[in-house]
């Protein structure tokens, strides 16, 4: 199981389950439905929206770093997340690609 899918899955659990993590998730102003929290547990491989990995931190106490490890989150002085961005592997030399 990959490390997103399991913590995925303790944010589910801390919610009470996937209509409750969709309920908490519409409660903060994004609607979704129970078929999306399924959808990213058994279609996408445990990995989050990361539009929506900020609200789920919220309501479940899971962070977005431990949700998405695949992306950097800038926070501000009172830890909310504030953006997140793509961190892209170094391109090779002008030389390499003659």
């Amino acid at each position: 199981m990959s490390e997103p899918l399991q913590h995925l899955r303790a944010a589910v659990a801390a919610a009470g389950g996937q209509k409750a993590l969709a309920d908490l998730i519409t409660g903060l102003g994004h609607p979704i439905r129970q078929g999306h929290v399924w959808s990213w547990l058994n279609l996408q491989g445990g990995l989050t929206p990361p539009y929506l990995a900020p609200l789920v931190e919220v309501a479940t106490g899971v962070s977005c770093e431990l949700l998405r490890p695949d992306l950097r989150w800038d926070r501000d002085a009172e830890g909310r997340v504030i953006a997140y961005g793509v961190t892209l592997q170094p391109v090779g030399s002008e030389k390499s690609r003659a």
